[in-house]
């Protein structure tokens, strides 16, 4: 019901009404919805931005395997949003979604593996994870590019 009243489908559109449904949903444990929710808090929608709520539900659900969740908590990580800035608990993050998919995940994997941040230094594991970026992902040019940087960084070398 949550997913309707934000979109509109069949209902009439409202943020504050699905708000409340995520968040009977996502105090039931559902994950799907403690996603939404989290993502409600930080954008501000149907609810005063909260950042400690968005990083607690987004957290909740990234614990349960919510690939998308464990991306936003590496970016809360990465940036110190809400919480204190922690590239190795952002690497973790962005690792977990990264092996579940998550294309903006593997691209940030690749460019902490390039630069040693919240991990050591591995420049082969940052080509092979901006490798697997798949062709269709709109941040395969991205990947592209930054792959390019590499060869042309190395051949200079």
């Amino acid at each position: 019901m949550g997913l309707l009243c934000l979109t509109g489908s069949g209902v009439r559109q409202s943020d504050t009404e699905a708000f409340k449904w995520f968040k009977e949903a996502a105090e039931r444990g559902y994950v799907k919805a403690q996603y939404q929710l989290g993502c409600m808090y930080h954008q501000g929608v149907g609810v005063k931005a909260d950042l400690n709520e968005a990083f607690k539900w987004l957290k909740t659900a990234a614990f349960q395997g919510n690939a998308e969740a464990q991306e936003e908590v590496g970016e809360f990580y990465e940036a110190g949003a809400g919480v204190p800035r922690d590239l190795n608990e952002a690497f973790k993050w962005y690792k977990k979604a990264a092996e579940q998919g998550v294309d903006k995940a593997m691209i940030s994997v690749s460019s902490m593996y390039l630069a040693g941040e919240g991990t050591e230094q591995n420049e082969a594991e940052a080509v092979r994870r901006l490798k697997a970026v798949p062709k269709d992902s709109e941040l395969r040019p991205l990947a592209d590019q930054l792959l390019e940087a590499i060869e042309a960084a190395n051949s200079g070398k």
